[in-house]
């Protein structure tokens, strides 16, 4: 699993019967992706002080981004009912 590695890695902790904590002032940076500008059928789309941008993945990099979601989603699924506090 490439995405939502350290999700999975915490679900797996805790369905084991440990807690998590999270500190506050952590961070992990990764690339996301190329900024790029935002248009829709080629049509630019403008905010009031410039142009919207979003992040551009390839389809290879859009196909693990889907799969590791899907199987995140679908193995975490079991008993979901109050799994997220």
């Amino acid at each position: 699993m490439i995405d939502c590695g350290d999700t999975e890695a915490c679900l797996r902790v805790r369905d084991h019967g440990f807690r998590i904590a999270v500190a506050g002032s952590t961070d992990i940076t990764h690339e996301l992706g190329e900024m790029v500008p935002l248009r829709p059928f080629c049509i630019p789309c403008g905010i009031a002080d410039g142009e919207e941008e979003h992040q551009y993945h390839s389809p290879f990099r859009q196909y693990y981004v889907t799969r590791d979601n899907t199987s995140l989603s679908a193995t975490s699924a079991s008993g979901a009912v109050g799994r997220w506090p």
